[in-house]
């Protein structure tokens, strides 16, 4: 296991013992990846925070479950997982895209959270990407812009855009020893 799970770990038996700042602690450690993942799932900034607090909430109620010696990076993915598709699942919600292949980069993103439990961190593999390549990743990815308005704000054609983030997305597999 990584440094990072390493932390988690420890945190979530901290919670676990009752330690109220512990909780704290968790968030600024792997809040905003958790809400990442819950943005791709749900599409909706706003469902994203409420999903958070739900995994949170879920880690109060069940960390005295959790083993010692288990991933709790991977725990925590999840249950971010599990809550999301039984939102979109009671919603009926249906994510509209344009291309098959951007179903295929939501595949890749998850593929990535998975990486960041087991082996080197996102962080240390966008840092080796070319500055553009974070930012064309940082649009799809984070604020969840589509091809099509990704080229239209970087007045770059939609073609060049897909071919940019699949080879980023390709690089950043690669970095992360996929």
């Amino acid at each position: 296991m990584n440094h990072k799970a390493d932390i988690v770990n420890s945190l979530i038996l901290r919670i676990a013992s009752g330690e109220v700042s512990a909780l704290d602690a968790l968030f600024t450690e792997c809040g905003g990846l958790l809400f990442c993942m819950a943005k791709k799932y749900l599409q909706d900034k706003s469902r994203a925070e409420d999903m958070v607090s739900e995994v949170f909430l879920r880690v109060v109620k069940s960390a005295y479950t959790f083993k010692r010696g288990h991933n709790g990076l991977n725990w925590l993915f999840k249950i971010v997982r599990n809550l999301c598709l039984d939102e979109n699942k009671r919603d009926k919600f249906s994510k509209k895209t344009d291309t098959l292949e951007e179903w295929h980069e939501l595949a890749d993103c998850i593929d990535v959270a998975s990486e960041v439990a087991d082996g080197v961190t996102l962080a240390q593999a966008l840092a080796q990407l070319a500055p553009q390549e974070r930012q064309l990743l940082y649009y799809k990815f984070w604020e969840g812009l589509t091809v099509r308005e990704i080229a239209q704000k970087d007045k770059i054609p939609k073609s060049s855009v897909q071919i940019y983030i699949s080879r980023a997305l390709s690089k950043l597999g690669e970095l992360l020893g996929k």
